[in-house]
């Protein structure tokens, strides 16, 4: 998996995901039934050169969760962007399976449309609160990264 996220312009993961808040270099997004190499963690991550990324975004429950640490919240989001990708897409919590498909869907057609994800964050979740699709699952998605926040 690591070789196909560096040859990637958008990288997009969706399944299980582990935050370990105590050691966040140990959370990991879930690629495989358990085994030897059933994850790829944040360690695993960091190093990585992803500049050429344009876009990462982790379907996961709660990818953009984990404690503050001295230099603010450490996650699998914190690794992404650490390891140079410019903007991080993942979800603060526990998120239904098929609200998250919606979402990351309507998600990448407006991004799709505008390559700004802060634009295509809010028009997804626009888009599916007037389809009236579960709230608590749209709203959990949040941004993190520099790029599109500095455009504007």
């Amino acid at each position: 998996m690591l070789d196909e996220i560096r040859d990637a312009n958008v990288v997009h993961f969706a399944g299980h995901g582990v935050s370990v808040p105590d050691r966040p270099l140990e959370s990991a997004l879930v690629v495989a039934p358990a085994g030897d190499a059933s994850c790829v963690t944040a360690s695993d991550i960091v190093p990585l050169r992803l500049e050429h990324v344009a876009l990462v975004f982790l379907s996961t429950c709660g990818s953009a969760s984990g404690a503050r640490q001295r230099d603010g919240v450490q996650n699998l989001v914190t690794a992404f962007l650490a390891a140079g990708a410019p903007t991080v897409v993942a979800s603060m919590d526990e998120v239904e399976d098929r609200s998250a498909g919606s979402f990351a869907m309507a998600f990448h057609r407006h991004f799709a449309n505008s390559r700004d994800a802060a634009s295509a964050l809010r028009d997804a979740t626009r888009e599916l609160e007037l389809k009236r699709q579960n709230r608590a699952d749209v709203r959990i998605f949040v941004i993190g990264g520099t790029r599109d926040f500095l455009a504007h």
